[in-house]
């Protein structure tokens, strides 16, 4: 199984991080990685039988090549609505729709799920 395949397998086995929320992001540019600290990657079960219990996850995105970040500041929540990944090998694309407006993009080369 290749690498986005990994990726792709995690985001479906987390429901694609639905109605997660997004607790911190940093951007550490020397390194060329971004971080996004989730507070449950299990969110989208919430309340459903599979709801496998809290499960907080920083995803470590290295070697990126663009990042763009959209974001109405008009709650104290970034939620996931959607989350969005394409690419092959090491040019990777992930794109986060995050509710209540904005979207968070970024090219990159590696992904890392820190749980």
């Amino acid at each position: 199984m290749s690498a986005e395949e990994k990726i792709k397998r995690y985001l479906f086995d987390k429901g694609d991080l639905h109605d997660c929320v997004v607790e911190s992001f940093s951007w550490h540019p020397k390194a060329r990685r971004f971080e996004v600290s989730i507070l449950d990657v299990n969110a989208g079960f919430l309340g459903l039988p599979e709801y496998p219990g809290r499960q907080p996850a920083t995803f470590v995105l290295a070697g990126v090549s663009a990042l763009g970040i959209e974001l109405e500041v008009l709650s104290e929540r970034l939620v996931i609505f959607e989350i969005l990944l394409s690419g092959t090998g090491k040019e990777l694309s992930l794109d986060m729709g995050i509710s209540p407006g904005g979207k968070i993009s970024i090219a990159f080369a590696e992904l890392s799920v820190v749980e």
